[in-house]
């Protein structure tokens, strides 16, 4: 790389990208220090910078300060996809990405790679290790998050849930949304871990329901921008304990390995 300029920049965010899009760093890695890329790459650091903040205006790449550089998502959010969400109440931006989660939650209980099941572990020791150390927590989505929906084997729910999160931060900037504690968000996620670990697909819809009740929850009085009935909880408003229960039903999968279907029923009177 012995160009200058804007091409010198072009070139390092091809390779960056490249690392992205080829798999050699997956969604929720940290990617090496502007130092190593450097001292790699042959060119000064503020290119890397430059090339970094131009994937990170795309939603590649994320910077948390104090921690380092991750990877965000393997293709430029819409900006079409942005602008619309940004339109919409954030109500239902945060209902949505909770069925996106859910369902990628069952997803990779009924089918979890070996690679997906490494990024989840990770995701969920880098966690760990936050908590304990008392670390700058980053907006949502957050590692164990990224790696969740990449576990689903559904790249398109993968980029709708990415689409989305752009919304989700503006909430949380602006004072409507609040975020539980790192310790809370550990305890949920360790129990989706769990659930997906053993297979169990009904455990692991229970489990991100449940987390999706206290991860993120609208501010009561916080200014909308739309009105909208609210479509979770709110922190003045809190939910009653429903009585829908969902009742497993054992089944067979072609490779003759049981399973289980989730139906929901209003009365149980089994």
């Amino acid at each position: 790389m012995h160009t200058t300029g804007s091409k010198r920049a072009s070139r390092v965010i091809a390779w960056l990208r490249d690392n992205v899009t080829s798999g050699t760093w997956p969604v929720g890695t940290k990617i090496p220090t502007e130092p190593e890329l450097s001292a790699t790459l042959n060119v000064g650091r503020s290119t890397i910078r430059e090339a970094v903040r131009s994937l990170a205006s795309l939603g590649i790449l994320e910077t948390a300060p104090g921690r380092g550089t991750f990877v965000r998502s393997t293709s430029p959010v819409s900006a079409v996809l942005t602008d619309y969400l940004g339109e919409k109440a954030i109500e239902d931006v945060l209902s949505i990405r909770r069925t996106l989660e859910i369902e990628a939650a069952r997803k990779a209980a009924l089918d979890l790679s070996d690679q997906h099941l490494k990024q989840l572990r990770e995701a969920i020791e880098q966690e760990r290790a936050d908590v304990e150390r008392d670390a700058e927590v980053m907006e949502p989505p957050g590692p164990f998050h990224l790696a969740l929906v990449e576990a689903s084997g559904n790249p398109l729910l993968t980029e709708l849930y990415n689409g989305l999160a752009h919304a989700v931060k503006a909430g949380i900037r602006d004072g409507r949304v609040q975020s539980s504690s790192p310790e809370e968000k550990l305890a949920d996620h360790e129990r989706i871990y769990a659930a997906i670990v053993k297979h169990d697909l009904v455990e692991a819809v229970h489990a991100a329901n449940d987390h999706g009740d206290r991860d993120l929850i609208i501010v009561a009085g916080a200014p909308h921008e739309h009105a909208s009935a609210p479509a979770i909880p709110t922190l003045e408003q809190p939910t009653e304990q429903s009585t829908i229960t969902y009742r497993r039903v054992a089944t067979k999968r072609p490779e003759n390995r049981d399973a289980v279907r989730v139906f929901r029923v209003e009365h149980d009177d089994s």
